[in-house]
C-alpha cells in the first residue's frame, strides 16, 4: 500500500471498522486514488472544470470500493442507492478546506461520510467481531432534528452558549461545571462540543471561561473535527466569518469588516491551539487592527491594504503620472486647450463641466495628485489652482483604481504582462471603500464628440 494512504486509515477506523478491515478497504481502492490524495488541486479542477455533476470520474475506483463494501458486509442495495455517489462530496465547499492540515483525512473522510451518519448500514452478520453493527445508529437515520425544547432539556448548556453572549455565560458555564465537570465536554446530537458552538456562535465570553476551567480538555476538542459537519471548531468559526462576509457584500453591496467578537474568537482559538500569530499581531488589540479586513499575511497595511496591491496602486499612479507629464508639450503660451486635444484617457474621469477648458496650471495640478503625499511639497500652487477649479482627489484615485482593475486579470490582464509577475486579485471595492472611494466611479465620461466605444475623435469642418 502506498505511503500516502497510511493516515486515511484512522476515519476508518473512526467510523467503526477495525484496522484490519480498514486496510482492506484502502488496499482495494484504485490507484487513481492514490493520484487524487497526492494532487488533490489537479485532480479537482479536472473534476469541476468538466462540470460532471452527475457522473463519476473514477468508474474503476468506484467499482473497486463498491467490491471491498461488499466484502466487508454492506448490503449491496443500500451501497448502490446511498454511496456510490461519495464523489460528490468532493464539492467546492469542501475544497476551502483544502489548506486544512487534515486535508486528506477530510477527503476520505467524505467519501465515508453516510457511512459515519448512519445512512448505511453494515449486515448483523459483519464477520469481524470488532466492527460492531450497533456503533451505528442505523435504525431510524431519517429522525427528524431535535425541536428547540428537546434541545433545550437535553443540551441545556450547548443551547444557553449559543444564545447568550453577554457576561452571565461565565457564571452559568461554571455552575454546570462544578455539578458536573463533564458537561463541558459533552457532545450534543451533531456531535458538537460546548467549544464548538462558542466559536461558531462568536460566544467570546463562554470562550474565556471554558478554556479557564480545563484548558487541556479543552485544547483536545478545539482539534476535534468529529461531528456532523467535519469541522474543528476553528473550522466552523471561519466558515461563518465567511458566510457572512459573502451575505453582506450580496445583500447590501459592501461589507464593513469582521466583528470584533469574531476576531476575538479566532485569536483566542488560535492562541489556544498553538498556531502561530503573526509579527505585531501578537495581543488581542493588534489582532483585530490586522485582521479587521480579512488580512491573512499579517502584513497587510491598515489590515487592508496587501503589499501586491499597494504595489499595483502605486505604479499605475507613476505611469498616468508620466504620462500626463509628457504631454505638456501640447500647452502653448497661456492658452487652454480641450481634453480632445490632450487624448489622455486619465482626463475622461473629471466631469466635462470641469475640463472643458484645461489650463496648463490645472493640468499641472491635476496630475500632481498622483503623487499624493508629495504632491503639495513638489507644485502647491498648481495642485491649488487644480483644486479652486472644481477639482477634486478622487478622480485621480479614481484613474488610478480604475485602470489598475481593467489592467489586472479581471480585464485585459495588460499589467501581468508588463511587470511579469505572478499577481494575484486584490477586493478592489474594498480598496474604493477603505481608501475613502463609494461604489460610484467618477468617471470615465464620455463626450458628445466621442464615438460610442468611447474613443476620441476630432471634428473635421
Amino acid at each position: 500500500m502506498s505511503s500516502t494512504l497510511s493516515d486515511p486509515l484512522l476515519p476508518l477506523i473512526a467510523c467503526g471498522l477495525s484496522p484490519a478491515y480498514a486496510q482492506q478497504v484502502v488496499s482495494c481502492a484504485d490507484a487513481n486514488y492514490s493520484a487524487i490524495l497526492s494532487e488533490p488541486d489537479y485532480y479537482m479542477e479536472e473534476y469541476w472544470g468538466d462540470s460532471l455533476s452527475e457522473e463519476y470520474n473514477y468508474p474503476s475506483d468506484a467499482s473497486a470500493l463498491r467490491a471491498a463494501l461488499v466484502e466487508l458486509g454492506f448490503q449491496p442495495a443500500l451501497i448502490d442507492k446511498d454511496y456510490m455517489p461519495y464523489i460528490k462530496s468532493l464539492s467546492p465547499a469542501s475544497l476551502s478546506h483544502r489548506n486544512s492540515p487534515n486535508y486528506g483525512k477530510m477527503i476520505l473522510e467524505g467519501r465515508f461520510r453516510r457511512l459515519k451518519s448512519g445512512q448505511l448500514e453494515l449486515l448483523d452478520a459483519a464477520s469481524d467481531p470488532e466492527t460492531p453493527s450497533t456503533e451505528f445508529d442505523s435504525a431510524n437515520p431519517t429522525a427528524p432534528a431535535l425541536s428547540s425544547d428537546e434541545a433545550k432539556a437535553l443540551y441545556p448548556l450547548h443551547c444557553a452558549i449559543g444564545t447568550t453572549k453577554d457576561p452571565s455565560i461565565t457564571q452559568l458555564i461554571r455552575v454546570a461545571y462544578n455539578i458536573d465537570a463533564g458537561s463541558i465536554r459533552k457532545r450534543d446530537d451533531s456531535g458538537l462540543t460546548p467549544v464548538h458552538v462558542a466559536a461558531a456562535s462568536w460566544n467570546v465570553h463562554a470562550l474565556r471561561v471554558l478554556l479557564a476551567l480545563d484548558p487541556s480538555g479543552i485544547a483536545e476538542d478545539l482539534k476535534d473535527a468529529g461531528n456532523r459537519d467535519a469541522m474543528t471548531p476553528l473550522e466552523a468559526l471561519r466558515f461563518v466569518m465567511r458566510a457572512t462576509r459573502e451575505s453582506s457584500e450580496t445583500l447590501l453591496g459592501a461589507w464593513d469588516g469582521h466583528s470584533d467578537r469574531e476576531l476575538l474568537c479566532e485569536y483566542l482559538v488560535k492562541k489556544a491551539m498553538g498556531l502561530p500569530l503573526g509579527l505585531g499581531e501578537e495581543t488581542e488589540e493588534e489582532y483585530l487592527k490586522k485582521r479587521k479586513f480579512g488580512c491573512t499575511c499579517g502584513a497587510c497595511t491598515g489590515g487592508w491594504l496587501s503589499r501586491r496591491m499597494k504595489f499595483r496602486l502605486s505604479a499605475q499612479a507613476d505611469i498616468q503620472y508620466d504620462m500626463l507629464h509628457m504631454d505638456i508639450y501640447l500647452f502653448k503660451s497661456n492658452l487652454p486647450v480641450t481634453a480632445v486635444e490632450l487624448l489622455h484617457v486619465a482626463l475622461d474621469y473629471i466631469p466635462p463641466t470641469v475640463r472643458r477648458q484645461i489650463h496648463k496650471t490645472f493640468y499641472i495640478g491635476f496630475y500632481t495628485i498622483f503623487l499624493l503625499a508629495e504632491a503639495l511639497a513638489l507644485d502647491a500652487r498648481a495642485v491649488q489652482f487644480y483644486m479652486g477649479k472644481g477639482g477634486r482627489v478622487e478622480y485621480a484615485l479614481d484613474v488610478t483604481m480604475d485602470i489598475a482593475k481593467k489592467e489586472s486579470v479581471l480585464g485585459d490582464g495588460s499589467f501581468k504582462e508588463t511587470f511579469d509577475r505572478n499577481e494575484a486579485e486584490g477586493e478592489e471595492g474594498e480598496e474604493r471603500r477603505n481608501i475613502g472611494l463609494g461604489e460610484l466611479v467618477c468617471g470615465p465620461y464620455m463626450d458628445s464628440d466621442e464615438d460610442e466605444d468611447g474613443m476620441d475623435v476630432d471634428d473635421w469642418d
